[in-house]
């Protein structure tokens, strides 16, 4: 898979860019730097990441194939059925609903969440779309950040100023600022808790949230996660040249360089039993089950599932 720069989003607060999570439970955990890594620093510039193409919710997964065309399937008929037309680059999948960017910048949002879905006002040529429990989250061309959605605990709040990643997880954002560690606000301090422990020493180059933690893959290959660590969602597989994560409610995945798949987490959800054959090329978490991209092509999903039909794939 080519190198990726992403981030995971969620509710909104006041900014702490002094000491996210002070006081709070947590942890936070890196893995080992890969042997053959020389990368040393933060990096000079963080280019902006290109778009997902492949999402996974609590109900429902969407796909962008080859040719731009979107595809969904799960357990809520409105996001299966209100796929809309036409050549997309990002798609992000909620708890009811799904968000996607077109080729040209611009989104669309369907399903039944109303106005956590829809964006209030117009926006620039967008690159980005992220998707949480009660607000969604955009990036533009020009690293400028909007966010909309449930307002009680200011979610849709953001720092200034270029954002480089962005990501969403069920209570707290984290965005990437030029040149910089990750920042986190939001109503959720177990995802923040920790993360004044990063030292800056690698750039965060692809960062994704889950409901109570985040983890985040550095410019060495290495990969650090903080917040809750219930059933060790924040203890990455050493030893990986990482390129990806993906995180969900209580389990994430990573992609290795060489294509490999692994998986950490709550045994229960069946998420940690990936595929051990094959090489893949983007992989996706969601609360019972996850999937990835092959390099060939095609989505492989696995997981219990929960009877949404998240598992059987497109």
């Amino acid at each position: 898979m080519t190198s990726l720069l992403w981030v995971g989003l969620g509710g909104c607060i006041d900014p702490f860019p002094d000491g996210w999570g002070e006081g709070d439970s947590g942890t936070w955990s890196t893995t080992e730097t890969p042997a053959d890594s020389g990368d040393s620093g933060i990096a000079e510039e963080i280019e902006a990441s290109p778009g997902h193409r492949l999402a996974v919710g609590q109900f429902n997964a969407c796909w962008i194939d080859d040719s731009g065309t979107l595809d969904c399937w799960g357990y809520n008929s409105e996001v299966t059925r209100d796929v809309p037309t036409g050549t997309y680059v990002d798609v992000a999948v909620g708890y009811y609903y799904a968000c996607s960017v077109r080729e040209d910048g611009v989104p669309f949002c369907w399903g039944t969440e109303g106005a956590y879905a829809t964006p209030p006002v117009p926006m620039g040529v967008l690159t980005r779309i992220e998707t949480g429990t009660n607000h969604s989250c955009a990036l533009d061309e020009l690293g400028q950040l909007s966010c909309w959605g449930q307002t009680e605990d200011d979610h849709i709040e953001n720092p200034d100023g270029r954002q480089y990643e962005i990501g969403l997880d069920g209570t707290s954002t984290c965005a990437v600022l030029a040149k910089d560690k990750p920042e986190c606000w939001g109503y959720g301090a177990s995802a923040r808790a920790n993360l004044n422990s990063y030292s800056g020493e690698f750039a965060v180059v692809q960062l994704d949230g889950g409901v109570s933690h985040q983890c985040a893959v550095l410019s060495n290959g290495s990969m650090a996660c903080w917040g809750d660590d219930t059933y060790g969602k924040t203890d990455p597989t050493p030893g990986q040249d990482w390129i990806q994560v993906s995180s969900g409610p209580e389990n994430s995945c990573g992609l290795s360089k060489t294509g490999g798949l692994s998986c950490w987490g709550n045994d229960a959800t069946g998420i940690n039993d990936a595929p051990g054959d094959g090489a893949f090329a983007e992989v996706a978490v969601g609360y019972h089950a996850a999937c990835a991209i092959t390099t060939q092509g095609s989505v492989s999903c696995w997981g219990v599932g929960n009877g949404y039909d998240i598992p059987e794939g497109p």
